[in-house]
């Protein structure tokens, strides 16, 4: 058994080298792959075509779908998959994958017009910072309420009592004077109280309006990716992205229901129509379509990424040219030339 396995790589071995043309399996996948009039380009097509040139390999190009190139890859039909397939543990088991050449994550694109005002002011109305806020703000308006009405009680009983109903009153004139209301109805008589009223005037014209401010910030909502902190915000949406992909797996994972799409202007074209709410894929390639596409203007992609994505080569675990060109993708990535490749396509 041991002897046929030998002989059957060593026959592979043989094939590979003796044929002509390897066969690169790819999918318009902006900006890793760019078809275009001329051919094609993009950072995945500039890393292969150096390697190549490098090691005086002859190729061609085929199109596949997603699980196409999976699929072929694994049985040898495609030599080598330049396609920039993320690195998962399950596809690790069907592929050999080379040296990371890129690292991003998934991202999540919106419609910068499509605002839902009520919505989006109860869920920030209802969040935790919010209520926190609130919290720490009534605690600092008490606190300087009771220092004020403890002098008070017994210089200016008339108008801070004793008791609970006394420290009501001083928070009232707390609260009164915090929003510059000034209705004059209490007002400290003590040096000690007035002492006390200028430090707070002062401090609540700072509290009130860095409040203010993060009111603002907190209930307007101009767009879905504010509404949008964690993976778990998107089981609230109409979510839509590749299908066969690890964004599709990473929502799996996340038991949120989502719409699979074919390509990316398909689920893009869905986002512009309010037929989906979300769309989640390669954060690059999200960016890509949204900054190079006019008709994708509308669409904002969310700075946060919610997970790390590693993308690579794949070939078969069989192939006898995967040392050699992992080893020049290493090389590759430490050059002034690769730089550059990044700076030309993502900037």
């Amino acid at each position: 058994m041991k002897q046929f396995s030998l002989f059957f790589a060593f026959f592979l071995s043989l094939s590979v080298f003796a044929q002509d043309t390897l066969v690169i399996g790819i999918k318009n996948t902006p900006p890793f792959i760019v078809e275009n009039p001329s051919g094609y380009g993009g950072i995945s097509i500039e890393l292969w075509q150096k390697i190549a040139s490098d090691l005086g390999l002859e190729y061609k190009f085929v199109n596949r779908d997603l699980k196409g190139l999976i699929d072929e890859t694994q049985s040898g039909e495609i030599d080598i998959c330049i396609n920039p397939l993320t690195v998962t543990a399950a596809r690790s088991r069907l592929l050999n994958f080379t040296q990371p050449f890129y690292i991003s994550g998934v991202g999540v694109a919106t419609n910068i017009t499509e605002s839902e005002p009520i919505w989006g002011f109860l869920m920030n109305l209802l969040s935790l910072d919010f209520m926190k806020a609130v919290a720490w703000l009534f605690f600092v308006l008490l606190i300087f309420g009771i220092l004020v009405w403890i002098p008070e009680r017994k210089g200016n009983p008339t108008e801070f009592e004793g008791g609970f109903k006394g420290i009501m009153q001083s928070i009232w004139w707390s609260a009164v004077t915090m929003t510059t209301v000034g209705y004059g109805d209490k007002s400290p008589k003590t040096a000690t109280g007035r002492f006390l009223a200028v430090i707070w005037m002062f401090t609540s014209v700072i509290i009130i309006s860095s409040f203010t401010a993060s009111i603002a910030a907190s209930l307007t909502v101009n767009k879905f990716n504010s509404m949008i902190t964690n993976a778990e915000d998107l089981k609230y949406f109409k979510v839509g992205t590749i299908a066969n992909s690890s964004s599709a797996g990473f929502l799996d994972k996340q038991n949120t229901r989502h719409k699979n799409f074919a390509t990316v202007p398909e689920m893009l074209n869905a986002l512009n129509k309010k037929q989906i709410e979300v769309a989640v894929y390669d954060a690059p390639v999200l960016q890509y379509y949204t900054l190079n596409y006019e008709k994708y203007e509308e669409i904002s992609v969310a700075a946060e990424l919610f997970s790390t994505d590693y993308y690579s080569f794949s070939m078969s675990y069989e192939h006898p040219l995967f040392k050699k060109i992992n080893a020049k993708i290493l090389e590759e990535l430490q050059t002034d030339h690769w730089q550059k490749v990044l700076a030309r396509h993502t900037n």
